[in-house]
């Protein structure tokens, strides 16, 4: 997998950089944090990484080769229907029952609801970013349209292993 970031310099000239990010799984995807230097600017993927990815895609300053980026997009989107799922199994531990009628017993199952949809909250904004992050790799590469196709590839190899 290769990457390349494209910056015009001072004197007008197109400085490009080409790099191999190292992402063999889905974890190492969501580890990834890029950073590229030129002088005084850089473009980082981290914080608000989607907004930042999506900027650097869609103005030229960061671009991929298609393979790399459906590469990148993929575990990008599988993590993010992995995400959906877990976020639907929080749902679910939200509604409890069998603490007894104590108040103890009450506020424990309260305190397990509440952390079960925290949890979820966080799954949700997970699943989301990982998808604007799937398509800023997609727009970095110029086939933003694939990321249909690709989401649906992500979700079939999901319920293929449940």
């Amino acid at each position: 997998m290769r990457c390349a970031a494209e910056r015009v310099d001072a004197s007008g000239q197109v400085r490009r950089r080409i790099f191999r990010p190292h992402i063999g799984s889905v974890e190492s995807a969501l580890d990834c944090l890029l950073t590229l230097r030129w002088g005084g600017s850089s473009v980082a993927i981290g914080g608000d990484a989607a907004a930042q990815l999506w900027s650097a895609a869609s103005s030229g300053q960061l671009t991929m080769e298609p393979d790399a980026a459906r590469e990148v997009a993929q575990a990008y989107l599988r993590f993010a229907a992995m995400c959906g799922t877990w976020s639907d199994d929080a749902g679910r531990l939200q509604d409890i029952h069998g603490f007894g009628a104590l108040d103890s017993a009450l506020q424990l199952q309260r305190g397990f609801s509440d952390k079960a949809a925290a949890a979820r909250q966080v799954l949700e904004q997970l699943e989301s970013a990982a998808r604007k992050m799937a398509d800023g790799y997609l727009q970095a590469a110029g086939i933003l349209a694939e990321a249909d196709q690709l989401n649906a590839a992500a979700l079939s190899a999901i319920a293929g292993q449940a």
